[in-house]
């Protein structure tokens, strides 16, 4: 996820998803499609160098947004490193869609230990994460995470699970 800052008044403006297998997607968020989406922090667009007006010419409103994210992850279970964080954007897109989100996003830590795997594999995670640059963008964050989850042996066993929940 990308948005437009971390404040009260910010918003999503980029979506993307990496499964196992390598599904992927990713999108921008057309905030004219939502009236009070006016907010734009212009240090956030540095950082990951999308700026408002890519997100109007090139974004899907919130309600395509929605529905493309149900149609493609209906019933999955998506892993963030910071679900908290996801959710709540993802959330808004729903909410500001008026449709029902019908996949379930849990953090990495939940699922590690939800798995019954060693704890210290949380640690480990997030250690390979952070060794590897990464360019402020949903997609390559989605990259990163599978690898550094790969990496550190988190899907092996339980990689069947995580395709099927």
């Amino acid at each position: 996820m990308e948005s437009t800052g971390l404040g009260v008044d910010s918003h999503p403006i980029e979506v993307a998803f990496l499964s196992l297998t390598g599904e992927s997607d990713d999108f921008l968020i057309n905030p004219q499609s939502v009236e009070h989406w006016i907010h734009w922090d212009f240090n956030s667009q540095d950082v990951h160098g999308i700026t408002r007006d890519e997100c109007i010419r090139d974004g899907l409103s919130v309600y395509d947004a929605a529905t493309r994210l149900n149609n493609q992850l209906n019933g999955c279970l998506v892993i963030s490193d910071c679900a908290g964080y996801d959710a709540n954007w993802i959330d808004m897109i729903f909410e500001e869609a008026n449709l029902e989100r019908l996949f379930k996003i849990i953090d990495i830590r939940q699922f590690i230990f939800g798995t019954g795997q060693h704890p210290n594999k949380v640690k480990g995670f997030h250690n390979v994460k952070n060794r590897r640059k990464i360019p402020h963008r949903a997609l390559a964050d989605c990259e990163i995470i599978r690898w550094a989850a790969t990496h550190v042996n988190i899907f092996q066993k339980h990689e069947q699970v995580a395709q099927d929940a």
